[in-house]
């Protein structure tokens, strides 16, 4: 057996020699490199025939293809750009997505799995959004194992993605069905009944209009005011790079951005950026239409930048930060904000959102609304945030095994060599959606 010895890290050019029969070659004579089609955006739906692929991964699918075969992709342009996804079959590749045609003596699958470790968004160079050129990634040098070994990593990783993925899966759900279980307890507290029992308090008014009816009775005693009337819009930009702690959305929260995520930006950049105050809420808009999922919503509890592509609100002072938040969180978006977008993907806008009605009890019952939500929810929340915990440590898993495989510090060939091959689509089906979950992202077209 060759001597397995490690390699450094692919997320820099790699000069030592490879493990046993491994070489390192450029990444242009693994592949050929060459940016997709144009593409309009009305030509792309969120039904149809062959998936679209773009510079931050699926975009949609439409009538047409040009691409047919296996081949990885990767994000040229946008928030996510230096994803990889491997596709199979006809897709159609936008001009913000780079196809990487394998040589012959290169297998598909494992040129996937070297690209991802490879963190090619620190490549990137930052314009008004990130960009990939073709010209600095071909030359990035990749540790390359003979042909048959790299199906033998192909199978092992494959075979792990699919455990992995289908655990990610289930906890997923799990967290989601905590979150009904969180909306249920905000439903009977913050939309002022009980959900799916009985009205058993005292409503001397019932709010007639397409948005609140389904919501249900409101107490006399409360106000019904529109959502312009309870915040203000955060419009201060970070002009002279006055504050430099980057916040995304993620899982619903607005939390500070690592900075291994930032690689490829500027610090000129950051001047587009917002400055968003704790109790601040970020709402990420979305194509109602197309993307009924990627809504977000989320309060901040640091200070720091967040990118314009956010619509930032700033409680006003009559308000407690907390419930507002609270009663958006309870709201059903798909609901509630749909057909108050313009154009004809719903783009939304505050000057649409600014209508939306939200219902204020005075400002000490506002508190004690809270209070109570808090008490009840806290087991809840709990269990919630470790489930979100173990997903982040198995994607992390994911990462550093597959990043250990592909440069050849874990020698996978033997328990390969006993596995049998995995229906790539059974692996696609699984994985679906996980790509990004958790990143901002805007459109690339």
């Amino acid at each position: 057996m060759p001597d397995r010895r490690s390699l450094s890290s692919l997320e820099s050019s790699i000069t030592t020699e490879g493990p046993g029969e491994w070489s390192v070659r450029r990444l242009k004579t693994l592949c050929r490199l060459k940016s997709g089609n144009s593409i309009t955006s009305e030509s792309i739906e969120n039904r149809g025939l062959f998936p679209v692929y773009g510079g931050n991964g699926l975009r949609g699918f439409t009538s047409t293809w040009n691409l047919d075969g296996v081949f990885p992709l990767i994000g040229r342009v946008g928030a996510l750009c230096g994803n990889v996804h491997l596709v199979h079959g006809r897709v159609f590749a936008s001009e913000h997505a780079v196809v990487a045609r394998p040589a012959l003596d290169v297998c598909p699958g494992w040129l996937a799995y070297a690209l991802r470790v490879m963190n090619l968004r620190q490549y990137s160079q930052a314009a008004a959004q990130p960009v990939l050129t073709v010209e600095r990634i071909a030359k990035l040098s990749v540790p390359t194992p003979p042909l048959e070994e790299q199906r033998l990593i192909v199978r092992y990783l494959d075979h792990a993605e699919l455990r992995i993925a289908k655990a990610i899966a289930a906890k997923t759900e799990l967290a989601r069905l905590l979150q009904q279980q969180r909306l249920a307890l905000l439903c009977s507290e913050v939309l002022g009944r009980d959900e799916g029992t009985d009205v058993s308090r005292d409503f001397g008014r019932l709010v007639e209009s397409r948005v609140l009816g389904w919501v249900g009775p409101v107490p006399k005693s409360w106000d019904v005011v529109p959502m312009s009337g309870v915040f203000d819009v955060v419009k201060r930009k970070n002009i002279g790079l006055v504050e430099k702690t980057v916040l995304s959305l993620s899982y619903g929260r607005v939390v500070i951005k690592p900075a291994e995520k930032l690689r490829g930006l500027v610090p000129e950049s950051f001047e587009t950026y917002q400055i968003i105050e704790p109790g601040d809420v970020i709402v990420r808009p979305t194509d109602l239409q197309n993307d009924t999922t990627s809504l977000r919503i989320g309060q901040a509890r640091d200070r720091g930048i967040i990118t314009s592509a956010y619509i930032a609100l700033r409680p006003k002072k009559h308000v407690d930060p907390d419930y507002v938040m609270m009663q958006l969180a309870a709201y059903d978006f798909l609901k509630v904000l749909y057909g108050f977008g313009s154009g004809l993907r719903q783009n939304l806008d505050f000057k649409h959102l600014k209508h939306v009605p939200m219902m204020l009890p005075s400002l000490v019952e506002q508190s004690a609304i809270v209070s109570r939500v808090r008490a009840k929810t806290e087991s809840v929340e709990q269990a919630h945030a470790a489930i979100l915990q173990e997903i982040a440590l198995l994607k992390e898993y994911r990462t550093r095994l597959i990043s250990d495989v592909v440069t050849g510090k874990m020698d996978v060939r033997d328990e390969a060599a006993k596995l049998p091959d995995i229906d790539p689509m059974e692996l696609a089906t699984v994985a679906v959606g996980e790509n990004g979950d958790d990143e901002e992202a805007t459109d690339d077209d």
